[in-house]
């Protein structure tokens, strides 16, 4: 099963419509903030996928939480922004919530850095932006349950 991750997409349908349209085999689509007002819109244009989303710093008057657990098939997800989380400085903060409420993934924006580690078990993502990216390129992620295990992997634009 094939998941979409976005963030930090500042408002860019374009783009956001973009990568949805190149992976129609995607079931869901996560977006990890700043920018959700224009992702939960995209969302009628898509009835068979499921949208999930939280709020980011940018994402003012939104009843989004700015951190989520949810559950995809068997496998547990933590998302946050990542603004309340320091992820700046650390992505400690996020892998020990994953750890808290026994996540397999933890998805953060905010930085607009794409970045994806493998910690004890836990894989950590950042998508980067698609908007406006301040590690050179547009980027998005995906991720790939199976039964042979998980894979997250950044594409850019």
């Amino acid at each position: 099963m094939r998941i979409l991750v976005l963030s930090d997409s500042h408002g860019d349908v374009n783009n956001m419509q973009y990568v949805i349209d190149r992976h129609k085999d995607a079931k869901y689509i996560i977006h990890a903030g700043d920018g959700i007002e224009q992702f939960e819109d995209l969302s009628y244009l898509y009835p068979n996928k499921k949208f999930i989303m939280v709020s980011g710093n940018n994402d003012w008057g939104s009843n989004y939480p700015y951190e989520l657990l949810t559950q995809i098939d068997k496998t547990r997800i933590f998302i946050a922004h990542g603004h309340t989380m320091g992820v700046y400085f650390s992505t400690e903060p996020l892998y020990k919530a994953a750890v808290k409420y026994n996540a397999k993934i933890a998805i953060y924006g905010h930085t607009h850095i794409a970045n994806v580690e493998y910690r004890d078990g836990i894989y950590i993502m950042n998508p980067g932006s698609i908007k406006r990216p301040r590690d050179g390129q547009k980027s998005y992620g995906f991720i790939d349950i199976t039964p042979n295990g998980v894979v997250c992997a950044i594409n850019r634009i």
